[in-house]
């Protein structure tokens, strides 16, 4: 069944545990890497023009701790509703009741820290029960969507021409600095969501480099997988997007297509990995 898109205006009511998110409006976009940038990896794509042909909405911040905690709280680990059935067994077959370092104050000792050590199925299970819980449309964005909500559209969501469609980071050409985002590890761990305005992409989006490195929905592979791919029952590898408090700048380009060699498979969950949310739109892996 085909998603409705979302509305170009935010809805008036939200839960209280609900992430707020923003519109990235139907259009082209620039994927991949120019050539010249000396800093891209063999996976890039030489850059290209893709078209999005359909609104959806991309979480303004990562998933927080406290948001996850409502899941958590909801039965997300007791009951198999909002799991694949590949994630479900692997919950049950290593006992998984929350998220790792879940119990560790340096990473959830703050409501408002991304939450991290969440594999692919947990992130998956938890847009499912959020999906349930609200009645919209929210699942994981692919890669396409990701990127495009990093470097903005061709034409931004007030009908402006984007002039720096070929960015390379967020905010733009400027080098990474501490200004910008939580990189590197200077803080040494995650710091709360949107605590760096100024590295805000052309939508508004946060945190959408460094702090905490995000899964998609997407299968990882070279070439690019073809969009309609969308098969979550399956242990392949999955993009992991964006970078994280451990990444150095090169890692935190809007092209970046982390992978872990291979190591990426949707059970993994590490210090450095959370993610964030979709509503509306394609559901294309």
């Amino acid at each position: 069944m085909t998603a409705a898109p979302p509305s170009r205006t935010a809805p008036l009511q939200r839960n209280a545990f609900e992430p707020e998110t923003v519109l990235i409006p139907a259009g082209p976009f620039l994927m991949g890497s120019p050539l010249s940038d000396k800093l891209r990896y063999r996976d890039e794509a030489q850059q290209f023009e893709i078209n999005l042909d359909y609104d959806y909405r991309l979480g303004k911040v990562p998933v927080t701790v406290g948001q996850y905690h409502a899941f958590i709280e909801a039965g997300g680990y007791r009951a198999s509703d909002w799991w694949t059935k590949a994630g479900w067994s692997q919950k049950e077959q290593e006992g998984w009741t929350e998220p790792r370092y879940w119990r560790e104050v340096k990473w959830t000792g703050d409501d408002n820290l991304p939450v991290i050590g969440v594999s692919w199925y947990e992130a998956v299970a938890y847009v499912g029960w959020l999906a349930d819980a609200t009645g919209r449309d929210y699942r994981l964005p692919t890669e396409a969507e990701w990127e495009k909500g990093a470097r903005g559209g061709l034409t931004l969501a007030d009908g402006r021409r984007n002039l720096n469609a070929v960015r390379v980071w967020p905010w733009g050409d400027e080098q990474p600095s501490e200004r910008l985002l939580n990189y590197n590890k200077q803080v040494g761990g995650t710091t709360p969501v949107g605590s760096y305005p100024d590295g805000a992409s052309p939508y508004g989006l946060l945190d959408m480099a460094g702090n905490a490195l995000e899964w998609t929905l997407s299968k990882w592979a070279h070439p690019y997988r073809h969009p309609e791919d969308n098969d979550t029952n399956t242990h392949d590898a999955r993009v992991l997007r964006g970078g994280s408090w451990f990444s150095h700048p090169a890692g935190l380009r809007c092209s970046v297509r982390n992978r872990y060699r291979h190591r990426d498979l949707p059970k993994l969950w590490v210090e450095h990995l959370g993610f964030r949310v979709a509503e509306g739109g394609s559901k294309a892996g």
